[in-house]
């Protein structure tokens, strides 16, 4: 038994693993308040694989902040919005959201996978480049659209490096893909901290 556990073991002791560091770009963001209005969520902006996943978690997470009072634009009818709402957007591009949707709230959120040098599994690495690394950025925002203001506007980096003191030819580390869906969690979980 004992021996089994060891030969299992034993391909870890030649590996080396890279643990993921994650920072916020403005760490004195306030709450929200998610006791009353009408509440609409747009589609994710980015070009990576992985929207799909953190739009559904987005549903998920302001439903159960919101309850029912949460509308997707794709499922809603009667909505003028632009193509793409950027994001930082003036008080006046935040006046016409209000007039194209009568919603009260706008959840913004934007994906962006900056770096993607290292395969999960990477080979070989003791023989790469020290400035290898994947890493990523979600931004998400709320819009009081009735006071014409953006009242929640937090981005959350996320950054895995090649070790520069690894001896093994074997590294994992956390894929840019996986970066985003974990700068997303670290969004929601300050929300959760921070709102009521």
């Amino acid at each position: 038994m004992r021996i089994t556990r060891l030969l299992l073991l034993l391909p870890f002791l030649f590996l080396s693993c890279s643990v993921p560091s994650y920072v916020f770009t403005n760490p004195a963001q306030a709450g929200l308040s998610f006791k009353d209005g009408k509440w609409l969520l747009n589609s994710i902006d980015g070009n990576n694989d992985v929207n799909n996943m953190i739009y559904k978690k987005a549903v998920e997470d302001f439903s159960g902040f919101v309850g029912t009072r949460l509308s997707e634009t794709g499922n809603t009818n009667g909505l003028l919005l632009g193509v793409k709402i950027p994001l930082n957007p003036s008080q006046k591009q935040i006046t016409d959201l209000y007039k194209g949707t009568k919603f009260d709230y706008f959840i913004n959120i934007k994906t962006n996978m900056v770096k993607d040098n290292l395969a999960a599994v990477s080979l070989n690495v003791s023989h790469m480049s020290d400035n290898r690394q994947n890493m990523s950025t979600v931004t998400l925002e709320v819009y009081d659209l009735k006071n014409g203001m953006v009242i929640y506007s937090q981005t959350a980096q996320g950054s895995a490096h090649k070790p520069t003191d690894s001896t093994s030819d074997v590294h994992l580390v956390k894929s840019s893909q996986g970066l985003v869906l974990g700068c997303y969690n670290r969004l929601i979980k300050d929300i959760k901290k921070k709102s009521s």
